[in-house]
């Protein structure tokens, strides 16, 4: 991408290593052992973008703070074709409202966790492509992810406000789906956000293209970033049947075993990716050894260092109050490094539409963090 100043200029700097490592099998910051829960707010850079008149971001980062909530995770590009058009319109201030919320969290001492492809398809529909287009390394979208993560990566590794790099959201979900037919028949464009009118079936989304796609971003990633922080997915929990589909191209009439999920995990968490990304919303009893969210976390965290990866909880129950404690005890009992409440700012499903509910749990997970800060003493 060329912009007019291809550079920035952190406002403050880090002491010893800039954002979140893995090292030793242990998630670190600044040299130490790191535990915490965060939020996620999906807006903080497109709402600044988008919606600057609202100063959205300064009222968010001051809860934050006030919880001592210590980082979000947030979507770090555009999510429809629409967003594309507009970023590439004006492509310096794109980057000018990027610097400014990095900034920001310089500032106010957050980090982020940057989700670069939230909706992958967004860039696809710009580029009038479709989804086998992941595939080719000569696509428009392929270069596209080669050119924005180099650009991005680039530009900000200096910054101790990053925290760690992230494929999208959720992207195991569409994968392997045997009733992928039936999403072509029905198929309904939303044509106001730029969405292509017809699908066929190159535009099948499978493991065969996810886990080289997941692999040649995390790549991209190390590349840029000197620093080596820490690279995830953002994927959701696998299916329950998420192996079978894939090996069999049908809904079966059982779950996957512990082991079938496992080797999923490693499908969509691709080396050189150094964390497994869940998003848990309650689902037990889908293998052994997981009917609780306590028990839950013991298997994906088991199963994670097999694979030499941290554990991240990239959502949780924000809106459920009751799930979302039991999620946070479970997290302190089980000691698990890394995850993000669902969310805050302007975005479907926000807490802040019951604010003395969001602020209840912001107190709970303050509590929380105080209690994970210790096992680093």
């Amino acid at each position: 991408m060329k912009l007019k100043n291809p550079y920035y200029i952190p406002s403050k700097q880090f002491k010893k290593r800039p954002g979140l490592y893995y090292e030793n099998g242990k998630v670190m910051l600044d040299g130490s052992e790191f535990y915490g829960i965060g939020v996620n707010y999906f807006g903080a850079f497109t709402n600044a973008f988008f919606s600057p008149e609202n100063n959205e971001i300064d009222e968010i980062f001051a809860m934050m703070k006030k919880y001592g909530i210590r980082y979000c995770r947030a979507n770090w590009g555009m999510f429809w074709p629409t967003n594309c058009l507009a970023m590439f319109r004006d492509i310096d201030k794109y980057f000018d409202v990027m610097d400014s919320v990095v900034r920001k969290a310089e500032e106010n001492d957050i980090g982020l966790i940057c989700s670069m492809f939230w909706n992958p398809s967004g860039i696809l529909g710009y580029y009038g492509e479709h989804v086998d287009a992941w595939k080719d390394p000569d696509s428009d979208s392929r270069k596209f992810m080669a050119d924005y993560v180099k650009t991005v990566v680039s530009r900000y590794k200096e910054s101790p406000a990053i925290w760690m790099w992230e494929f999208g959201n959720e992207f195991n979900l569409a994968l392997d789906l045997p009733n992928r037919w039936d999403f072509m028949h029905n198929y309904e464009p939303i044509t106001e956000v730029g969405m292509r009118l017809q699908r066929d079936e190159r535009d099948f989304w499978t493991t065969e293209l996810a886990t080289p796609l997941l692999t040649e971003f995390a790549r991209l990633c190390k590349e840029f970033d000197v620093y080596g922080r820490m690279v995830t997915s953002g994927n959701g929990e696998p299916r329950p049947t998420q192996y079978l589909q894939r090996v069999l191209d049908t809904w079966p009439n059982r779950s996957d075993t512990r082991a079938e999920m496992a080797k999923t995990l490693s499908w969509h968490n691709p080396d050189p990716m150094d964390c497994v990304s869940v998003h848990s919303y309650g689902e037990f009893g889908r293998f052994e050894g997981g009917n609780d969210y306590g028990e839950l976390f013991d298997v994906f965290m088991e199963e994670s260092a097999k694979i030499g990866k941290a554990f991240f909880v990239g959502e949780f129950h924000g809106l459920n109050i009751e799930h979302a404690k039991r999620t946070v005890d479970a997290i302190v009992e089980r000691r698990v490094p890394l995850a993000c409440t669902w969310a805050v700012g302007s975005v479907e499903y926000t807490m802040d539409k019951e604010p003395a509910v969001r602020d209840e749990l912001m107190a709970y997970i303050q509590n929380a963090n105080e209690q994970l800060a210790k096992l680093t003493k």
